[in-house]
C-alpha cells in the first residue's frame, strides 16, 4: 500500500470508530482526465496524494442539497470539511481568483497562527481548496512561503479566525488527526439528531467535529451569547418572504410535497452575482459594505444566466417543473407582489428562452460540454458584461460574451 492509502484507510477506520461509515457517502472516483483538466486550468503541478484522493473517490454527497433522500448520519470525511468535486474545486478557485484580480479579497483583516508557515492574506493563486465548510476551506498550497512545503495543507476563509497548516500533506493530515484526536474528547465531536420537523424536510442526522489536534475544543456553554437583532428580523423577513411565495404557489396549484421542494430552491439556492443567500432574500445587514459591490440591478439577470447555465447550488433535481419553469413562476411571483415591472420581466423571459448548452446533474460522472471559466465586467455605461469560456470533449475552447444593458429593462 502507498502512504496515502495507509493514511486514508486508517481515518477511515477513525471514523468507523465513531460508530460511523463514511464509505457510502463518497461519490466515484475522478477521472485522470478531470484532475489533468484542473492542473491545465490553475496552472500548477497536483501534489500526488491530491491526486490518489480524488482518484480513490471524486467528493461525497452533500445531502443539504434537498435531492438525495438521505437518511443516514452524514458526517463530512474531514471533521467540519464537506470533501467537494474536482468541478466544485475549481468553481471555487475560479471565483476567488477573480475575487484576487479585482482586489475584492484586500477588504478582510488575517492573522496567521503563530509559528505556522503561510501566508497573511485571505487567498492567493495556489492554494487549492479540496474542502469546504460555509466560507472556511482545507486547501495544498501550492506557493508555500518560506519554511512552507509544496501540497501542505492550509486551512483558511472568512469563517476562521486565522491561517493555519494542519500538515506538510495530505496523506500526513490523516495520518497525524487519526493518531492524535481522541473520540472521547469532551466538545470535539457535535451530533445532532435527525428532525422530522425541520423545516426544510431534513430526515437525517449530523456529526462534525474539528480535525485540528492542536486546537482545544471549548465548551459551548462558554461562548458569550451576543444578540444580534439586525440578523433576527433578517432571518424572520427570509422566512415570511418565502412562505409568501409558497402560499401563491398553493393557489397555482402545487401540492404540498412540490411547495417542500421549492422551498428548500428557494432558500438553498444562491444567485452568483448576489451578497445574500437565497431567491427571495432580502438584503443582509451589512457592516462591512460588501453589498456595494454588487449594487448592479442587472447583476441579477447576470446570475439568471449563469444559474440556467450551471447546476451547482442553484438546481434541484426533483423540482416539480423545469428550472427554467421555476423561474418564470419565481419572476411572475415578483411581477404579482409589485416588485418587478412587466419590464423586468419581460428581461427575464428573454434571457430563459436563450439557447444554452445541456445543463448536467451533479451526481453525472462527466460533461459534454462544461462551463470552463466566468469573467463578469461592469462598464462605465452601466451594462455588465459576462464572458463564459466553454470547453468539451468534442471542441477547441470557445469564448462567449453576453452584454446586459439598463435599457433592456426601462
Amino acid at each position: 500500500m502507498t502512504p496515502f492509502e495507509i493514511a486514508f484507510s486508517a481515518w477511515l477506520l477513525f471514523i468507523s470508530g465513531l460508530g460511523l461509515d463514511v464509505e457510502p457517502q463518497l461519490l466515484p472516483p475522478a477521472s485522470r482526465a478531470d484532475i489533468a483538466r484542473l492542473e491545465s486550468s490553475i496552472d500548477y503541478a497536483l501534489p500526488d496524494d491530491f491526486i490518489a484522493l480524488y482518484l480513490r473517490a471524486n467528493g461525497q454527497l452533500d445531502p443539504f442539497e434537498g435531492r438525495h433522500n438521505f437518511t443516514d448520519t452524514y458526517v463530512p470525511l474531514f471533521g467540519n470539511y464537506e470533501f467537494i468535486t474536482i468541478d466544485r474545486v475549481l468553481s471555487e478557485y475560479q471565483q476567488q481568483l477573480q475575487w484576487y484580480e479585482e482586489e475584492l479579497l484586500e477588504v478582510f483583516d488575517v492573522d496567521v497562527r503563530s509559528g505556522d508557515p503561510i501566508a497573511a492574506v485571505a487567498w492567493q493563486p495556489g492554494w487549492v481548496p479540496f474542502a469546504v465548510s460555509n466560507a472556511a476551506y482545507y486547501a495544498v498550497d501550492l506557493s508555500p512561503v518560506r519554511g512552507g512545503s509544496y501540497g501542505q495543507v492550509i486551512e483558511y476563509g472568512h469563517d476562521t479566525d486565522e491561517n493555519r497548516v494542519l500538515a506538510s500533506s495530505i496523506s500526513e493530515f490523516l495520518t497525524l488527526a487519526s493518531q492524535r484526536l481522541d473520540p472521547e474528547e469532551a466538545n470535539r465531536y457535535d451530533f445532532e439528531a435527525a428532525n422530522p420537523d425541520d423545516p426544510h424536510g431534513r430526515k437525517f442526522a449530523t456529526l462534525f467535529f474539528n480535525m485540528d489536534w492542536r486546537q482545544q475544543p471549548v465548551d459551548p456553554s462558554d461562548y458569550e451569547f451576543h444578540p444580534n437583532p439586525e440578523m433576527d428580523a433578517w432571518n424572520d423577513a427570509n422566512h415570511c418572504a418565502v412562505a409568501a411565495f409558497l402560499t401563491w404557489l398553493e393557489g397555482k396549484g402545487f401540492d404540498e410535497n412540490d411547495r417542500k421542494v421549492f422551498e428548500t430552491w428557494a432558500f438553498n439556492s444562491i444567485m452568483p452575482m448576489s451578497a445574500w443567500p437565497g431567491l427571495l432574500s432580502p438584503p443582509m445587514p451589512d457592516p462591512m459594505g460588501l453589498n456595494a459591490i454588487y449594487n448592479n440591478p442587472l447583476n441579477e439577470l447576470v446570475s439568471l444566466e449563469l444559474a440556467l447555465r450551471e447546476s451547482t447550488n442553484y438546481l434541484v433535481d426533483d423540482l416539480p417543473v423545469t428550472l427554467e419553469e421555476a423561474f418564470t413562476l419565481l419572476h411572475q411571483y415578483r411581477v404579482d407582489t409589485g416588485e418587478w415591472s412587466q419590464n423586468w420581466f419581460n428581461a427575464a423571459a428573454r434571457i430563459i428562452q436563450r439557447a444554452r448548452p445541456p445543463r448536467v446533474s451533479l451526481s453525472a460522472e462527466a460533461s459534454d460540454v462544461n462551463l470552463f471559466m466566468t469573467d463578469v465586467t461592469h462598464q462605465p455605461d452601466g451594462s455588465v458584461l459576462l464572458c463564459l469560456q466553454h470547453s468539451s470533449d468534442e471542441a477547441d475552447t470557445k469564448s462567449e460574451c453576453i452584454e446586459f444593458r439598463p435599457e433592456d429593462v426601462e
